[in-house]
């Protein structure tokens, strides 16, 4: 939220075109910090210990449970690193890592129910590949690279264990997109010129994920959308369900920058 906040602040003030309107914004958005931190509210906790780690072959082949590793999920290292995984007394401890394009990994986590009528979503902010979502058995959904948030309301059970099984692939297996559609990489690695092999493609969880409980209804982004052509700019907040906009207009605060 720190990183959060002192975006806005830059773009209050860079907006604005003085310190006034930036020092107000950014009050704005610490108060929303403060009172995200009070019990019941939201909750953010970041799953970084107890992931489980296996290679896969397709989303509809279940992974073997006997046949886990143990996985380490920090910022920067993917599948290719030695410390990814610890594969001590598994079937694929020899096996070449750079050939292997699938993953399986799993968590257990827990939900209070004192949050009451809450969402519940797991929140990915890196991921190399794309990836498929279950929990507790159940298909929830995909989550592309680079990452991104899903909710997972419907499938978890309050005051018990729950178990996150995460499918992450790097050739499209499973996926309901193809190669092609994957535009950005695509073009990075395999566009004319710039080639790059597939055992060179980064894969896995490369930062710990967060499991998220917030209000049903929530303003989850704040964007700034200036404009050269009409001198203007506006703010716009987007709620959590519906993902509508509310525009907020700031036209005569842009032309003092735009000038």
């Amino acid at each position: 939220m720190e990183m959060v906040s002192g975006r806005l602040f830059a773009v209050g003030k860079l907006l604005s075109g003085g310190a006034a309107i930036g020092l107000a914004l950014f009050s704005l958005v610490a108060h929303g910090a403060e009172t995200s931190r009070k019990p019941g509210f939201r909750s953010e906790t970041i799953l970084a210990d107890g992931w489980k780690i296996q290679p896969a072959t397709s989303p509809d082949v279940a992974p073997r449970e006997g046949d886990w590793g143990k996985a380490n999920i920090e910022r920067g290292i993917d599948w290719r690193n030695a410390g990814a995984a610890s594969a001590e007394g598994t079937s694929w401890a020899a096996s070449d890592r750079t050939k292997i394009n699938s993953l399986w990994y799993e968590v257990g986590f827990s939900v209070s129910s004192e949050h009451g009528k809450k969402r519940v979503l797991l929140d990915f902010p890196r991921m190399e590949g794309d990836a498929i979502i279950f929990v507790n058995g159940q298909r929830v959904g995909e989550v592309l690279a680079p990452g991104g948030e899903i909710d997972i309301s419907g499938q978890i059970q309050w005051d018990k264990p729950n178990h996150a099984r995460i499918f992450v692939t790097r050739d499209y297996s499973g996926i309901s997109r193809s190669f092609q559609d994957d535009v950005l990489r695509y073009q990075a690695r395999a566009a004319e010129g710039h080639k790059l092999p597939m055992e060179k493609w980064a894969l896995g969880i490369s930062q710990p994920p967060v499991l998220v409980v917030r209000p049903a209804e929530a303003i989850t982004d704040i964007f700034c959308i200036p404009s050269w052509n009409f001198k203007s700019g506006s703010r716009r907040k987007r709620r959590g369900r519906t993902g509508r906009w509310w525009p907020r207009s700031s036209t005569k605060k842009a032309k003092r920058f735009w000038r």
